[in-house]
């Protein structure tokens, strides 16, 4: 059970034309733990779905490589409702079976392009260590253009945020 209770249309006094735009987006229509612990704070929840919903739909990078870059960012943070509510969101966007549980080692398996080790070495710089050496961003450059990084780098950052926000208030999967 989270720290804080989770709220719905039922249990408080929240603008349908808060909820209702989350709902839309949510795939049965119905709220995650996450909103129910977001709609505590009319601000929050605005500006967290305004932020996210941009990062979730309208990068200019591949969707497979920003849920890999999701994917890893929960796995670090040991963040597994973050890793439960992507890992169907990695799939739909192509990434193998084999891809994902090969995540907590990628840097030892064959299985992840150059491109992607490239991003997520600079994931888990950014994850682990906040600065992000030379080396590795050089490296990121030869793949993606300065907007690119920009964006990847705010999704990394965003999701850092996430899995600290989840795990901080112990918010549990839908269900627990």
């Amino acid at each position: 059970m989270a720290r804080v209770n989770y709220l719905d249309e039922k249990t408080t006094r929240i603008a349908e034309e808060l909820v209702n735009p989350i709902k839309k987006r949510r795939p049965n229509g119905r709220l995650l733990n996450l909103d129910k612990v977001l709609i505590h704070s009319e601000a929050l929840t605005k500006g967290w779905q305004a932020m996210f919903s941009q990062l979730r739909q309208n990068l200019s990078t591949p969707s497979a490589l920003n849920e890999l870059v999701i994917l890893r960012v929960a796995l670090i943070n040991k963040a597994l409702y973050e890793f439960q509510q992507h890992e169907p969101e990695a799939s739909k966007a192509g990434i193998s079976a084999s891809k994902i549980n090969a995540l907590a080692m990628w840097d030892t398996s064959n299985l992840f392009s150059p491109t992607e080790r490239a991003v997520l070495a600079y994931t888990d710089a950014m994850t682990r260590f906040i600065q992000v050496p030379d080396s590795i961003y050089n490296e990121v450059k030869v793949y993606f253009n300065e907007q690119q990084i920009v964006e990847l780098t705010a999704l990394i950052a965003g999701y850092n945020m996430v899995s600290r926000f989840l795990e901080a208030l112990e918010i549990t999967t839908e269900g627990e």
